[in-house]
């Protein structure tokens, strides 16, 4: 395969970055005419399967780096969880002019 070219099956799409629930809900709400907490109810739950069954492909395909994902999880607990502990001893103006 050429280097920049992408192939189409499963294992090669790249995630967009926006949940599925996103799509799913809009179209729940208009054309089902769910009541808007039905509708993402039933829209997360459609997205919890869809990547369920994108999960157990990677996994059967032994695609997934174990190690990797045990650093990053540490990472994901360890980070937020020390920015807590100092927050409350900064001043929140700089963050409110960074953040809006």
């Amino acid at each position: 395969m050429a280097p920049g070219s992408r192939s189409l099956d499963p294992y090669h799409i790249e995630p967009s970055g926006i949940g599925g629930a996103v799509f799913f809900s809009p179209i729940f709400i208009l054309w089902l005419k769910l009541d808007p907490t039905v509708a993402v109810g039933v829209a997360l739950v459609t997205e919890f399967f869809g990547f369920s069954s994108g999960l157990i492909a990677y996994v059967r395909a032994k695609l997934i780096d174990y190690r990797l994902g045990g650093q990053l999880l540490v990472l994901r607990v360890a980070c937020p969880t020390s920015a807590t502990r100092v927050a409350p001893d900064r001043d929140r103006s700089r963050i409110r002019l960074s953040g809006g």
